[in-house]
């Protein structure tokens, strides 16, 4: 059985995912290089070449490096290539081509997944992004920072605290009678706020017949869906989504 990566060199955590024929089976940071070797020798057996797709957004010298200290060798196919000017694999793209790697493949397989539906995909990470995609394609989107790079704005007041997204908040649920009466509530109440805001948004102006979350900060997330912001049936929580979009893109370019 052949084995695939599918590699997310993204700025902040860049991670592989590792498919035998069309299953996922296991993920793994992409900077612990001695840990990938192992299961590079586990999954690809007598078989000293591995295909790869690459979305690339992070830094491209230590990508090259990566590569090259791998024990196997990689032919790779990287996102960038694939990329028409206004279209990707039969997707129309109405966004510049600044739009990154990671957000145009996730795009495409919402697309190809939900083809008669206008899906909103939230990818929760470092920044978040919002894409809106329709049957007529690849419409749009916005960035937002994401939890920790929001609460890291705050490290910029030389006396206020440093908090981690993980920092539980101690309040009550806000509303406009209860209010955060210290600090550290007062900063994590605000990004209860902004993600407030965010779905909200969402919800009212795009209003997506479906809604994609996913990324490394998605669990934050994800009790906003459960205060009523949209129908739970709306929601699918692809925790993979990158790994299984990148696998679909190096399908379909293959077979055309």
């Amino acid at each position: 059985m052949s084995t695939t990566l599918t590699i997310d060199n993204g700025n902040t955590n860049p991670h592989i995912g590792f498919f035998e024929g069309s299953t996922l089976t296991e993920t793994t940071s992409f900077n612990d290089i001695q840990t990938i070797n192992k299961l590079l020798k586990n999954h690809s057996q007598s078989n000293n070449v591995v295909k790869a797709i690459i979305s690339n957004v992070g830094d491209n010298k230590k990508l090259h490096e990566k590569l090259c200290s791998l024990d196997f060798k990689i032919e790779s196919k990287f996102i960038s290539k694939i990329r028409e000017n206004n279209s990707f694999l039969g997707m129309p793209i109405f966004y510049s081509k600044t739009l990154g790697d990671d957000r145009l493949c996730q795009a495409y397989l919402a697309w190809k997944k939900y083809p008669e539906s206008s899906t909103a995909l939230i990818d929760c990470g470092t920044f978040t992004t919002i894409d809106y995609i329709t049957k007529e394609g690849l419409l749009g989107g916005y960035i937002f920072p994401g939890p920790q790079t929001y609460l890291s704005s705050f490290q910029r007041g030389s006396h206020l605290p440093t908090l981690s997204s993980k920092t539980p908040y101690k309040g009550e649920k806000l509303d406009c009678k209860k209010v955060p009466q210290d600090t550290d509530n007062a900063i994590l109440g605000s990004l209860s706020v902004f993600h407030q805001g965010i779905l909200n948004f969402i919800n009212q102006k795009l209003t997506p017949d479906k809604v994609i979350l996913t990324g490394g900060k998605a669990s934050s997330l994800l009790p906003y869906f459960n205060e009523g912001f949209f129908s739970k049936s709306l929601l699918d929580h692809r925790p993979t989504f990158i790994h299984e979009a990148l696998f679909q893109v190096l399908q379909d370019y293959n077979s055309q």
